[in-house]
C-alpha cells in the first residue's frame, strides 16, 4: 500500500480542541468562534474525519478551510491543505489535478519538511503512471534521510512506498523485506491505522505469489482493523484482495461478497478507474458463475466510464453463451 505523507502542522494555538470526536461538535465550535485562524483549522479537521470515507465532503471543508486562509495570506498552511487535497485526487487517480495541486502546495510550501513530503506526494504519481526510476529515487533518498534524523513516521513511509515500487516491479521478495520493515515501526509506533496499511501490503504480496492462506491470514487481519476506523480507502484496497484470494481457494461466494463490498466503498470513494478495473476483473468470476446478465451491464460499466474518463483497459473478451 502507498502511505501519504501529511505532516500535520497546527500553525495556530486552538484551545479546547482535545476531546472533540465529531463532525458535528467541531463544525458547533466553529459557529461559536470568532477567530479566523481557529475556524480555518477546525475546518481542516473535519475535512480529516472524511478524507477516507466522504473524499467530496473532505474537499468541501478544506475548500472552506482555503478561503479563510487565503484571506489571512499564510502560505505554509495553505500548502498543508493543497497537500490534503492533493492525496485526495492522487487516490482518486486523478492525476492531471493531483499534480497540479502538489505542484501549488510546494510552490508556496516555506517549511523545508512539509516540501519534502510534498515532493514525496508527487513522486506516488511516479509509481502509478510507471516512472519506476523516478519514484524509487526519491522515496529511497528520503528513507535515508528520515532514517538520519531518526523520523519513525518518515521512515516507515518511505519503506512502504518503496515496497510499492518493487510489487510494481514484480520483485516480491524485495517488496516484501520493505513492507515488513515498516510494520516493524509501525509496531513499535502502536500507529494502528498504518499497521492495517502493512496488512493490506503484505497480503497483496502472498497473494501475487500464489500463497493464498498467507494472504488470507494478512488481509483479514488488515480488514479487522480498518473496520474500527471505517477508512474506506483501506477497506476497499483489502476487499479488491481478499476477492481473488477466496476466488482462488474456490470459495465463489466469498468472493462474490468482497468484489460487491469494494465496489460499494469506491462507489463512495467516487474512484472511477478503480471501479472500472474492478468490474473487469470481477467479469472472470461471473462467468464462473455463470451470472451472463450482470456481466454484461458490468461490461456497459467499464465502457461508459473508460469513455468518460478517455481511458482504456486491456482488452477484455469474455464469450457467453
Amino acid at each position: 500500500m502507498k502511505k501519504f505523507f501529511l505532516y500535520i502542522l497546527f500553525i495556530f494555538s486552538v484551545i479546547n480542541l482535545i476531546g472533540q470526536t465529531t463532525a458535528d461538535s467541531l463544525l458547533k465550535k466553529i459557529s461559536q468562534t470568532k477567530k479566523d485562524s481557529i475556524k480555518a483549522q477546525l475546518y481542516i479537521q473535519v475535512g480529516d474525519m472524511y478524507e477516507n470515507s466522504k473524499p467530496d465532503t473532505a474537499l468541501f471543508y478544506y475548500k472552506k478551510a482555503k478561503q479563510i486562509i487565503k484571506r489571512l495570506k499564510n502560505n505554509d498552511f495553505l500548502s498543508q491543505i493543497l497537500n490534503y487535497e492533493g492525496i485526495i485526487y492522487l487516490n482518486r487517480q486523478d492525476y492531471d489535478e493531483a499534480l497540479k495541486v502538489l505542484d501549488s502546495a510546494a510552490t508556496i510550501a516555506t517549511d523545508s519538511l512539509r516540501l519534502i513530503y510534498i515532493i514525496s506526494n508527487r513522486a506516488l504519481i511516479y509509481l502509478d503512471v510507471g516512472l519506476y526510476e523516478k519514484a524509487f529515487n526519491t522515496f529511497f533518498k528520503q528513507f535515508n534521510y528520515f532514517k538520519s534524523k531518526k523520523d519513525s513516521v518518515g521512515m516507515s513511509t518511505a519503506a512502504s512506498n518503496i515496497g510499492s515500487v518493487y510489487d510494481e516491479l514484480s520483485l516480491y521478495d524485495s517488496a516484501l523485506y520493505y513492507y515488513f520493515i515498516a510494520f516493524k515501526i509501525d509496531s513499535l509506533m502502536q500507529d494502528t491505522e498504518y499497521i492495517a496499511g502493512d496488512f493490506w501490503s503484505i497480503g497483496t504480496i502472498y497473494n501475487s505469489l500464489g500463497k493464498n492462506k498467507k494472504a488470507l491470514y494478512y488481509l483479514k487481519k488488515g480488514e479487522k482493523i480498518a473496520k474500527k476506523t471505517n477508512d474506506l480507502y483501506l477497506l476497499s484496497g483489502i476487499s479488491s484482495n481478499l476477492a481473488p484470494v477466496y476466488e482462488n481457494l474456490n470459495l465463489l461466494d466469498s468472493s462474490d461478497f468482497y468484489y460487491k463490498k469494494t465496489i460499494s466503498f469506491l462507489k463512495v470513494l467516487n474512484d472511477s478507474l478503480s471501479l472500472a478495473k474492478t468490474y473487469a476483473t470481477y467479469l472472470g468470476l461471473l462467468h464462473k458463475k455463470r451470472k451472463i446478465k450482470q456481466a454484461k451491464e458490468y461490461i456497459d460499466s467499464i465502457f461508459f466510464i473508460t469513455k468518460k474518463m478517455k481511458f482504456s483497459l486491456p482488452a477484455l473478451v469474455y464469450i457467453y453463451d
